[in-house]
């Protein structure tokens, strides 16, 4: 077996890319049904399908090239652009032969837009592979893509494709030959084991590993030396320091401890308040344009509670009893539940204000009118926090997993209690919203408390 037919091994030997390989072939029906109806955003659908691979792809040889043994492996600097091309252009074929779908007037024409088809496929491939090699932690940035992606129909992006590829061909054919080049000579160089060997580059999946995040984020803050000192304001020090002081019994102290912890370091960090401050007013404004989509907002804190650390475990003994991490978790749990409902529903607040202020914006023909964010929503952060957190409790150590439930939980509950009311005017009662988070804090609490008391907190 030589080492091209290894590194291939990868493909089926990751348990982890099934799912993905799953999701990839979901959407390929609904995208050949397209390119039979000769619907106007199949060609983009095609390129987004082809970003996502090469993304996928492109982390197998460079979780392979960060580390020292690929300079052991026997002509191992040729094997990326061998493993890419193997798998891009065969797949970008594979594709062109479906454009035979597509109900042109005559057979040449169907020959053209096949040939362009594969062009675009290769280019959109390139793409996502050259973003995995191009950026450390490109998984965080892979987020702003993807509302790129939706906002594309909206924006007339799949149409301009459309167009291009139907009216110049040999435009799409030049481009794609340049890329395919550009590609070759990029994952051919010499140098490119030097650059990514003893580095470490977050994959598909590292988002959701603690250990590697933590290992990530430490090289980083090594490698900006002084300037990443990460420092406490004496106000805020001095305000936990006091309380823990003040605390007579050990359970009290160990709470504000635990408190100090968590949220020090963030109130301290002014700079990171303000870049957070100013990224979030442009995604404001465009949840206000998009209807009742914009109420999203409510539901996405859910996504960064199911990580969030409730000191729970620990790699000490001595750190605390489970009397102890039971209170602090639940307080921790508490508090950030309380802040992030209270944050997410002044940004509410925000939008009511912007309302009569805000310009009716005219795409394509229609009128896209800025609407506030609907207040009444203010209890789902209450409900989905700590569901959040109870399926990180559970799943603890099993990110990716923790991750999949939590998507099918926000997707049923954004259907059926913001995508449905924007429909049909239904509202759950009071007495209903009791209920549900009476429920879900009672299960948090339960599952908390039977992970404290009974369960291992060694990791």
């Amino acid at each position: 077996m030589n080492t091209l037919q290894t590194n291939l091994k990868h493909l089926y030997q990751r348990k982890r890319f099934l799912l993905l390989y799953l999701s990839l072939a979901l959407f390929i029906f609904l995208i050949v049904k397209s390119i039979a109806g000769a619907e106007k955003f199949c060609f983009w659908a095609v390129g987004v399908w082809m970003f996502s691979l090469g993304s996928l792809m492109a982390t197998l040889p460079v979780d392979v090239l960060t580390k020292p043994f690929s300079y052991c492996l026997p002509r191992h600097n040729s094997i990326p652009r061998k493993f890419l091309f193997s798998i891009g252009i065969v797949i970008s074929f594979l594709w062109s032969v479906v454009f035979l779908l597509y109900p042109a007037e005559n057979f040449t024409r169907v020959i053209s837009i096949c040939i362009s088809a594969f062009f675009i496929c290769t280019i959109f491939y390139w793409f996502g592979a050259w973003f995995v090699f191009r950026f450390r932690s490109w998984g965080n940035i892979v987020g702003l893509f993807v509302l790129v992606i939706y906002g594309g129909s909206l924006l007339g992006i799949d149409i301009l494709i459309r167009r291009i590829v139907m009216q110049n061909a040999l435009l799409v054919i030049v481009s794609g030959i340049l890329a395919n080049v550009a590609a070759f000579i990029y994952w051919g160089r010499a140098g490119i084991a030097r650059r990514y060997c003893g580095r470490i580059w977050m994959g598909a999946f590292d988002a959701w590993d603690k250990e590697k995040l933590l290992k990530y984020k430490q090289t980083i803050l090594a490698e900006k030396g002084d300037k990443a000192h990460i420092f406490v304001l004496p106000k805020v020090e001095k305000f936990f320091i006091n309380r823990i002081s003040q605390s007579g019994e050990n359970l009290s102290r160990y709470i504000w401890g635990g408190l100090y912890k968590s949220f020090a370091v963030m109130l301290s960090c002014r700079n990171d308040w303000i870049r957070f401050i100013v990224v979030l007013l442009p995604i404001l404004l465009v949840f206000g344009y998009m209807q009742q989509g914009g109420n999203i907002i409510f539901l996405m804190p859910a996504f960064a509670a199911v990580s969030l650390s409730l000191h729970t475990h620990s790699t000490l003994l001595i750190s605390g009893g489970r009397r102890e991490r039971f209170w602090t978790a639940l307080i921790l749990g508490t508090a950030a539940a309380l802040l992030i409902t209270a944050f997410v529903t002044f940004v509410a607040l925000i939008t009511s204000w912007l309302e009569p202020i805000m310009p009716v914006l005219t795409l394509k023909g229609q009128q896209f009118g800025f609407k506030m964010l609907n207040v009444n929503f203010f209890f789902l952060p209450l409900f989905m926090i700590p569901v959040a957190l109870t399926v990180g409790l559970i799943f603890y150590g099993k990110p990716m997993i923790a991750m999949i439930i939590m998507m099918a939980v926000f997707q049923s509950v954004f259907i059926f209690l913001i995508i449905k009311p924007g429909k049909n005017q239904f509202m759950p009662g009071p007495t209903l919203i009791i209920i549900i988070l009476l429920c879900s804090w009672a299960v948090f609490v339960s599952v908390l408390r039977y992970i404290c008391m009974k369960c291992s907190l060694v990791k």
